[in-house]
């Protein structure tokens, strides 16, 4: 059980971390084609919103066993439609009026802010508390009898190898002495 909250956190924690990188792209492809002109940049804005838009439906899929989570995985999706029809936006304004039109739309403190929130929603996805810890404590303090246990295991079998080596060091020695007598008696 312990094992599946582990793996449910680290995919929520990997989803999460994916989309922040995918708006990146996201903006990167679009700001290439509104600052070229060049149709071929729309390219990977168009991957970017494709996978973006994968994504996030698999963290709301994956989200759906912890509701304090889905609504924030909720809310980054709406954060995330919000930027998609902006930048969309300014690619058609591009085509229809115009570069210095379409940078308008990009230029400014708005874009900036719109990430900060989209970075704040996963931040707060990140550090959604459950039962009292992070998701990112969890993983790393989750289940300490396991480290423990973990521990021990590790010492134990430690010792059985210093053990074993120690009775086959004895074994060699037992017999290369052996050799050794044999030896000293052939030659006197």
């Amino acid at each position: 059980k312990d094992f599946q909250k582990l793996l449910f956190h680290q995919r929520v924690i990997t989803l999460a971390l994916k989309l922040l990188s995918d708006a990146k792209d996201l903006e990167t492809g679009q700001r290439g084609f509104l600052l070229t002109d060049n149709p071929s940049y729309l390219e990977p804005y168009q991957d970017s919103r494709k996978t973006i838009i994968a994504h996030l439906d698999m963290l709301l899929s994956v989200s759906r066993k912890s509701p304090s989570i889905l609504a924030e995985a909720q809310k980054t999706g709406g954060l995330i439609a919000r930027e998609i029809s902006i930048l969309n936006r300014a690619i058609v304004t591009q085509e229809v009026s115009g570069q210095k039109t379409a940078l308008k739309i990009i230029t400014g403190g708005e874009p900036k802010a719109r990430m900060d929130a989209l970075r704040v929603s996963v931040g707060n996805i990140l550090l959604r508390p459950k039962q009292g810890n992070h998701l990112i404590e969890s993983i790393a303090f989750k289940d300490r009898r396991m480290v423990r246990r973990n521990f021990l295991l590790f010492l134990g079998s430690s010792f059985l190898f210093i053990l074993i080596t120690i009775v086959i060091i004895y074994q060699e020695i037992r017999r290369n002495s052996k050799l050794l007598k044999r030896l000293e008696e052939e030659s006197s």
